[in-house]
């Protein structure tokens, strides 16, 4: 391991690892022995199968299902997983590994890896060696992610709210309300192509919406209620990600500055609309103002009653409901996209500026 643990930068390269599982197994992220031993599992019994469609027949009482499967799931059924996998994994048996599996090292040996499926299979297979892309884990990449799992506990632990576009990221799941991000952000640039003038996020959390718009050309800055959020923007530009502007702000706060914007609000409406107290504030303070100088925008809300619970301020099931709701204020909605959750993604616009 010597020569991995050498590299003194943030690079990668190409290597040809020896698969040996004592070497393999040799991880600090809790559960990782249970993920690559289920997946062993899961390739023994397609292998001993010996196609996709006897694979079929693996039920959900297999070992895979329950200690793994139920607990990462992002939408894909079962059988359709199978079939996948099968594919894949069978395909291995043939033409060996061909994508390399992604390694992330310190000065102490291999700390995480991306492509369980692939290692498992390799290792059923009994190959002596297989393509490897290595990285070493740099302070930034090491801080950063001590940043940002700090702040989830419980069932969100080692999840991520938005997807981090670097490869270590990919290793943690995205929480099941960004599940379809690439869907969202298609649907919000496509949206906000077109505007012109001051741009805003309100409630950016990571900045990735934010920067995924920049990246498309568009004009845009990033706010937060929250000074955490700010203050890791460094961190984020220390492992090679754009730097974009971004500001504590409240939405409160936005709302006292008397100027024509534009606004994409993704991560807070669905919060602010089930719990009253915050409901009456905005309804006495920002309200007014977006139906004075908002020109438009695009929001995220979620049909769910129970979600809101039975005290809530306003209660949004369908589109017809959320229309209801902007209407109101001078505006009206359009559906752009729906995703995970029921959070339903809207263009809304002042009524007499509707798009035909």
């Amino acid at each position: 391991m010597s020569h991995y643990t050498d590299m003194k930068t943030n690079v990668k390269a190409e290597y040809r690892l020896d698969v040996n599982p004592a070497v393999l197994a040799k991880m600090r992220s809790s559960g990782a022995g249970l993920a690559l031993n289920t997946h062993r599992a899961l390739a023994r019994d397609i292998l001993s199968a010996g196609s996709p469609e006897m694979a079929a027949s693996i039920s959900t009482e297999h070992v895979y299902h329950q200690k793994y499967w139920v607990r990462t799931t992002r939408g894909m059924p079962w059988d359709a997983m199978l079939g996948y996998r099968a594919r894949n994994i069978l395909s291995m048996r043939g033409d060996g590994i061909t994508e390399p599996v992604e390694l992330f090292f310190d000065d102490k040996g291999c700390v995480y890896y991306h492509g369980y499926h692939r290692l498992a299979t390799a290792l059923e297979l009994g190959l002596q060696s297989m393509p490897v892309k290595a990285y070493v884990l740099g302070d930034a990449l090491h801080d950063l992610s001590q940043r940002l799992f700090s702040i989830y506990k419980g069932e969100f632990t080692h999840t991520l709210y938005q997807p981090v576009a670097h490869p270590f990221f990919r290793l943690f799941p995205v929480q099941l309300a960004n599940s379809m991000w690439e869907q969202k952000v298609a649907a919000v640039q496509k949206a906000v192509r077109s505007w012109e003038g001051e741009i805003v996020e309100v409630g950016a959390h990571f900045g990735m919406l934010t920067r995924a718009l920049r990246n498309a050309g568009i004009d845009i800055r990033a706010t937060d209620c929250s000074q955490f959020y700010v203050d890791i923007q460094s961190l984020f530009e220390g492992i090679g990600l754009e730097p974009v502007p971004y500001e504590q702000q409240s939405i409160q706060a936005l709302a006292q500055q008397e100027r024509p914007v534009w606004l994409v609000i993704m991560g807070l409406m669905h919060h602010l609309v089930g719990k009253p107290d915050l409901w009456t504030t905005m309804e006495a303070t920002v309200l007014p103002w977006m139906e004075r100088c908002v020109q438009g925008m695009v929001v995220e809300m979620s049909l769910l009653d129970h979600y809101l619970k039975k005290d809530a301020a306003v209660t949004v099931t369908s589109d017809a409901d959320v229309d209801m709701f902007w209407r109101r204020y001078g505006f009206t909605s359009q559906r752009l996209v729906e995703g995970s959750m029921r959070r339903v993604t809207y263009l809304v616009l002042p009524v007499k500026k509707e798009r035909k």
